[in-house]
C-alpha cells in the first residue's frame, strides 16, 4: 500500500516539474524571440486566424461524435445530445489542470453520476481512445511515407490511396475484433455500421484540425504541403494525448511538430512559433465550446 502510494506520489510531483519545466521553458523562449512572435502574429492575414479558430471547433465536434458513439456500443443510457455536450466539454476544459489526467477523472465522474458502471466506463473510454488513436493513425501515416520517400506527383497519389485503404481496412477489423473482445451490447449488425461512421466523422475532424495549423503556416500553397500539414498535426495531437505527465499536451505537441519541420526543412523557430498560436487559438476554441456547452445545459434543464 505504501509503495503505491508512494508511485502516485512520485507521478504527481513528475507531473508538477515538467509543467513548472514548460513554463520556464516558454518564458524564455518569448524573452529571446517574442519579438519576432509578434511581428508574425502582425503580418499573418486576421482571416486567417479566424478560419483556423472556426476550422477547430469542427474537429471538437468530431471528437464529441466519437466519444458518444463509443457510449452507444457499451450500451450506456447517457444518449441525449445536451447530456454528452455537457459531458465532453465539462471534462476536456479540466486537461489545462495541471497534472495531466483530470480530463479523465472528469470524464469517469461524470459517466458515473449518470449510473454507469466501472465495466462501461472502462470499456467506452477505451473505445474512444482506440478510436482517436487509430484515425490518427490513419491520417499521419500517409503524409509520413511520403515525405520520406520522396514521391514524386504519381507516387504521392499511389501511395496515398494504397496506404489509406489498406490501414481503413485493417484499422476497422481491429476495432470490431476489440469490440468483440469487449462485448459490446450494440446489435452485431449495427456494430460495423456505428464504427464507419465514427471513422469518417473522426478522419474528418482530424482533417479540419490539420487545416487549421496549415492555415498559420508561411507558404502553403500546394496541396502536397497541405496534406503534410494535416498529417504531421494528427501525428502532433495524439502524442500530446498520450503524454499523461503533460496537461493538454504541454511540451510534448510542439515538440514534435518542431522535428516534423527539420525533416521538412522548416526551420523550428517558425515551427514553434506556429505552434504557440495554434495552442493560444486552442484555448480560445476550448473556452468557447465550454461556454455553449454551458448555455445548452442552462436552456435544456
Amino acid at each position: 500500500m505504501n509503495s503505491s502510494v508512494n508511485r502516485q506520489r512520485l507521478v504527481l510531483i513528475s507531473k508538477q516539474c515538467w509543467m513548472v519545466l514548460m513554463v520556464a521553458g516558454l518564458a524564455y523562449y518569448l524573452w529571446h524571440n517574442g519579438a519576432r512572435t509578434l511581428s508574425t502574429l502582425r503580418a499573418m492575414p486576421a482571416i486567417h486566424l479566424f478560419a483556423a479558430l472556426l476550422c477547430i471547433l469542427p474537429g471538437k465536434l468530431a471528437a464529441l461524435y466519437l466519444m458518444r458513439a463509443s457510449l452507444r456500443l457499451v450500451g450506456s443510457r447517457l444518449s441525449a445530445w445536451h447530456e454528452n455536450i455537457w459531458v465532453y466539454a465539462s471534462s476536456d476544459i479540466a486537461k489545462y489542470v495541471p497534472g495531466g489526467v483530470w480530463a479523465i477523472v472528469g470524464r469517469v465522474v461524470r459517466y458515473r453520476s449518470y449510473g454507469m458502471s466501472a465495466g462501461e466506463i472502462s470499456k467506452a473510454l477505451l473505445l474512444e481512445h482506440l478510436g482517436l488513436s487509430m484515425t490518427a493513425l490513419l491520417v499521419s501515416l500517409p503524409s509520413g511515407l511520403i515525405i520520406l520517400g520522396g514521391q514524386g506527383a504519381a507516387g504521392f497519389a499511389a501511395v496515398a490511396v494504397f496506404v489509406f485503404v489498406a490501414a481503413l481496412l485493417g484499422l476497422v477489423g481491429t476495432w470490431r475484433a476489440a469490440g468483440r473482445r469487449l462485448a459490446l451490447s450494440t446489435s452485431h449488425a449495427g456494430v460495423p455500421g456505428t464504427l464507419l461512421v465514427s471513422f469518417a466523422v473522426m478522419i474528418a475532424g482530424w482533417v479540419s484540425m490539420g487545416t487549421s495549423f496549415s492555415l498559420l503556416l508561411p507558404d502553403i500553397g500546394t496541396f502536397a504541403q497541405w496534406f503534410w500539414s494535416v498529417g504531421v498535426y494528427a501525428a502532433a495531437l495524439i502524442a500530446g494525448m498520450a503524454a499523461v505527465f503533460a496537461p493538454a499536451g504541454a511540451g510534448v505537441r510542439e515538440g514534435v511538430l518542431v522535428l516534423a519541420g527539420q525533416l521538412s526543412g522548416i526551420p523550428a523557430t517558425t515551427m514553434l512559433d506556429v505552434a504557440i498560436l495554434n495552442r493560444a487559438l486552442w484555448l480560445v476554441a476550448d473556452l468557447l465550446f465550454f461556454i455553449g456547452a454551458v448555455l445548452v445545459r442552462m436552456f435544456t434543464r
